[in-house]
Order: structure tokens, then C-alpha cells, then sequence
């Protein structure tokens, strides 16, 4: 009878072999697993920071071509003027915002009628929506009287504008206290800020024809769009916003100020502004050169990254001319082109070149990201957003266009 082989073990080097072989396969697979997540999770913050960029470039591509509707193209972008909305600290330069900067976020500031409005046909009746009448009162140095809805409300720092039948006259002003309609409707007396000759929007003292006192002179409200980046520091961290400041108390804190800014984007690290010309020059793209603003008119037809802004109020009107006229440009002809219409003043902007720099919501420990962007003429980082060539986490993109302004082409005042 033959005796049964005693069964063999498995010996401690065959033991410590396998061990070695599996524990370098559980390395490589855990970091395939890792470079996965980490691709997912950079893939994740990039989707992020396109998303916020997306959503500011659609909210300028549907504005931005508003600016001058139902308005002389001449008033349509403020490239200097108005500076008295809220400024975040961290962008102030001597305890003000600037429209241009090559260390900073640029601003961008425009205007518009708002096109929310319905005229009757034959001009008698009722307006609806942002328009309204003078009543045969119509406008003082001190109010502006107008015949209101009920629920209308009149809000501080409003601009209105108002027309003349025909269009023969204009004037704007702006309210200086919020005031709502009657209840049930009917006139009110608007409170109007104090006019300032320097200031279109601020001239109801050009409203004394008599075509506004006939009942049929229309009100039009315009809407100011103030585009800048607030960074707002919570904790160590800095979180970069797009906002919009329309020039108005919504908040109801009788002041223009932080609270009434409006949100549009999240992670905006920087918006910047250039300007495409009538003559096909581009001012505002060459890096760390900032552009250079000098009122005046006609403008000049050679200046690089330079531009004429315009100088209110201009030369003394004709007898039948508003006021607006020697600096509403009707006068200069586009086809073919007078040679003021090919200088650089704000009058023959024909497009508005935008470069958006985004962010992720939050940076990530484990990663690098990728360091800030600098377009158009930005030259320098600022100091809360990080250092050129520094990598702190964050996932940027860069987005950019060039948006048209039709509303420039206008020729003349309307009265629908």
C-alpha cells in the first residue's frame, strides 16, 4: 500500500512575493482612481468657471446692444461722468472706481431707453409700461408732472426722459426723491435732483418750450447699466461677482448704494473693455496702456488708444434746435461719412470689444489650477486676485467678443 504525499504549504517567500505583486497592482489602480477624480473634479471646476463667464458674455450680448435706444447716440455710453455709484474698497484708486485700469477690472457704463413701453398709434390715450405724459404743467426746475398709473413708482435717481410731439424738443432729468403714483392713478409731481448745466441728465431747465405743457409730451424712463466686479472677502478667501448698479434706489435706504447693486455672475475675476471705432481702430487693447480721455469735439482722427469724450453742453443751440443738439452729432453725416465721424470721440463707437476672465466658485488644496489671465490691455494682477504665474487652486477661463451697438447709427430723436 503506498503511503499519500503530505499536502505542501505555501512558503513564506512565495507569501511575501504575492503580497509585493498585489500591493503594486493596488498602487497603480489606486492612482489611476485619483488622476480620475482629480480630472473630474478640475473638469467640474472648469465646467464651473465657463458657466459663470457664459452668463455674463449673455447678459452683455443681450444688453449691451440696447445702449442708445430711443437716445442720441452721443449719450449712449458714459465713459467718464457718472462716479458716484458704489465703489468696492478693494478697487478704489484715491477713493473712486475708474472706468479703465491696466492693474484692475475695467467698468463698463451705458445707457438706453427702456424698451418695456407701449405708445397708442394716433398719440392720444393712454401710455403703458416705463413711458408716461407731462400733464399741462409740465416741467419746473423742481418737479416734473406727470400723468401716473396706479402702482407706478418713481424711484430715486431714475433718469427720465421727455419728448416733445414731433420730437422737436427733449430734455432729461432725474428724481431725486421716490415717489409713487396716486392710488388709482393720476398726476403727481415728480421730485427732480438739481440741474447741473455739465450734465445731460440733469436738465429740466431744457424743457421750458411749450410743447411740453400741451398734454401730449411724452416721459420715457432710461436705464443706466453700470457693469463692474465687486470682490467680496469672506474669511481669507476673496470671491470675485459681476454686478450691476442701475444709478437707483431700489432698496428703499434713500441712497444709491451696495444694496441696490444687482447680482449677474458669480467668479467674474475681471471684465475688461475696448473700443471698436467708425475709422476701424480698437482702442483699449494694447497691453499697459490705459486709455486716455479728453472731453472735447470733433475728436481726432490720428490718436492711438485714445478717446474724445463729449463735452456737455456744446455750442449755443440754434432758435429752433433743443438744447441737445450741438452735441447730438445729427448733424454729421454717416453715409458717406463726414470726417468728424471717423474721429475718435465716444460718438463713433460702433462696437464694444469685451474680454471675461472667470473663475471656479473654489479653489482646490490639492491641485494647482492655473494661474490669472490678463486680456486686452490689463498688464497686472491685482493684489486679491493673486500674482501673474502663481497657481492658487482655481480653474480660469477666458472668454471674449465684440459686440455691436446698432443704436449708434441713429440719426435723430424719436417721439414713439
Amino acid at each position: 500500500m503506498r503511503s499519500r504525499p503530505s499536502p505542501r504549504g505555501v512558503t513564506l517567500v512565495e507569501l511575501l512575493i504575492a503580497m509585493a505583486v498585489s500591493a503594486i497592482v493596488l498602487v497603480g489602480i489606486v492612482a489611476v482612481v485619483q488622476a480620475q477624480q482629480q480630472a473630474y473634479t478640475d473638469g467640474h471646476r472648469v465646467r464651473a468657471a465657463q458657466s459663470s463667464a457664459r452668463s455674463a458674455l449673455l447678459f452683455l450680448e443681450q444688453k449691451l446692444p440696447l445702449a442708445g435706444y430711443g437716445m442720441a447716440p452721443s449719450l449712449a455710453l458714459d465713459l467718464d461722468r457718472y462716479t458716484s455709484g458704489p465703489c468696492p474698497a478693494l478697487l478704489q484708486v484715491s477713493g473712486a472706481c475708474k472706468r479703465d485700469r491696466t492693474d484692475d477690472s475695467d467698468e463698463l457704463v451705458f445707457y438706453a431707453r427702456n424698451p418695456s413701453y407701449w405708445i397708442p398709434p394716433t398719440g392720444v390715450g393712454t401710455a403703458a409700461g416705463h413711458a408716461w405724459t407731462l400733464t399741462t404743467s409740465g416741467v419746473t426746475t423742481a418737479v416734473a408732472n406727470i400723468q401716473a398709473r396706479d402702482g407706478d413708482v418713481f424711484r430715486k435717481g431714475r433718469i427720465l426722459q421727455a419728448v416733445c410731439e414731433g420730437a422737436s424738443q427733449y430734455a432729461y432729468f432725474t428724481v431725486s426723491t421716490t415717489t409713487p403714483a396716486p392710488a388709482g392713478g393720476g398726476a403727481v409731481a415728480v421730485p427732480l435732483e438739481a440741474a447741473v448745466s455739465g450734465d445731460p441728465f440733469k436738465r429740466q431747465d431744457a424743457a421750458t418750450d411749450d410743447c411740453f405743457e400741451t398734454g401730449t409730451a411724452r416721459v420715457f424712463e432710461i436705464d443706466r447699466y453700470r457693469l463692474h466686479v465687486r470682490p467680496v472677502t469672506v474669511g481669507t478667501q476673496t470671491d470675485p461677482f459681476l454686478v450691476l448698479d442701475r444709478g437707483v434706489d431700489s432698496a428703499g435706504s434713500t441712497a444709491v448704494d451696495e444694496a441696490d447693486e444687482e447680482f449677474v455672475a458669480e467668479g467674474i475675476e475681471s471684465i475688461q473693455v475696448a473700443y471698436v471705432l467708425a475709422n476701424g481702430s480698437v482702442v483699449g487693447a494694447t497691453s499697459g496702456t490705459a486709455i486716455t480721455l479728453t472731453a472735447g469735439a470733433p475728436g481726432s482722427a490720428s490718436s492711438s488708444n485714445a478717446l474724445t469724450t463729449l463735452q456737455f453742453p456744446g455750442a449755443a443751440p440754434e432758435p429752433d434746435e433743443s438744447m441737445y443738439s450741438p452735441t447730438s452729432w445729427y448733424r454729421y453725416l454717416m453715409n458717406p461719412p463726414d470726417p468728424a465721424r471717423l474721429t475718435d470721440h465716444q460718438a463713433n463707437i460702433r462696437a464694444v470689444r469685451i474680454a471675461i476672465v472667470a473663475r471656479s466658485p473654489e479653489p482646490d488644496p490639492n491641485d494647482r489650477g492655473t494661474p490669472p489671465i490678463l486680456r486686452l490691455n490689463q498688464s497686472a494682477v491685482p493684489s486679491w486676485a493673486g500674482a501673474v504665474g502663481v497657481q492658487d487652486g482655481y480653474e480660469r477661463v477666458a472668454f471674449e467678443a465684440t459686440i455691436p451697438l446698432p443704436n449708434m447709427l441713429s440719426q435723430g430723436m424719436v417721439f414713439f
